[in-house]
């Protein structure tokens, strides 16, 4: 079982868009099959600019990359450099994934007794009077990712609604920091303990940069491509 792809020759003798397959996805390189037009190998050579184009449940994604390898010996192939960041068409529907991510979050926005934010922790300095807020910061892992937000398992009473700050650390990748805003909650898991019963939250990305966001899109594209090839999926 392999990934479908489809890859795009912007120019030259073999121009125009192939539909194939991924065989490898290790570190810095992607190989796919060499595409096939009228029952002979398109064109490539080392160099040549060429894009991968990824498409899964509404989103649409594209690797602008450079061609460093072509072999026609079985299984005939084109290696590309896997590139760090990743082009996402449709930010509407971007691919979702099963993964296991801890993330460090706290709430921004309910309200605690004393009229103080519930995920804010209040010190008062005695010497001045001085009142310092800082946030209350929990652990959990998320049940999946994607580019526009993510599903986390916790143990607090969240509401839809609230504003969450968060950070991980994508697989090989980044620290990502930002926003999310908490839109649905799920009843607690049967098995879990009574007194630590742990939610569904699925969080919106508000405020992710751009660069930050691709780069997770281009890890679950590596991971996707790895649970083929391990005929996980």
């Amino acid at each position: 079982m392999h990934l479908a792809v489809q890859l795009e020759i912007p120019d030259g003798p073999g121009q125009g868009h192939y539909p194939t397959r991924v065989l490898e996805c290790e570190g810095d390189t992607i190989s796919v099959a060499l595409p096939l037009a009228g029952g002979e190998f398109v064109t490539l050579k080392p160099d040549d600019r060429v894009t991968v184009e990824y498409i899964d449940r509404g989103g649409c994604y594209r690797l602008p990359t450079r061609v460093t390898a072509v072999t026609h010996e079985p299984p005939a192939a084109v290696t590309v450099e896997n590139p760090a960041d990743v082009q996402c068409l449709q930010r509407r529907g971007f691919v979702r994934l099963a993964v296991s991510v801890p993330v460090t979050y706290a709430s921004l926005s309910a309200v605690g007794p004393g009229g103080n934010p519930r995920g804010v922790r209040v010190t008062r300095r005695t010497a001045g009077g001085l009142t310092v807020l800082a946030p209350v910061r929990h652990v959990a892992r998320t049940r999946d990712l994607s580019g526009g937000g993510m599903l986390l398992a916790v143990e607090e009473d969240l509401k839809a609604g609230e504003v969450l700050q968060f950070e991980f650390t994508v697989p090989g990748g980044p620290l990502v920091r930002g926003n999310a805003e908490v839109v649905r909650v799920e009843d607690p898991e049967p098995g879990d303990a009574p007194e630590r019963p742990r939610r569904l939250v699925a969080l919106r990305f508000l405020d992710l940069d751009d660069r930050l966001r691709d780069r997770i899109v281009g890890f679950l594209f590596a991971e996707e491509v790895r649970r083929w090839r391990a005929g996980l999926t």
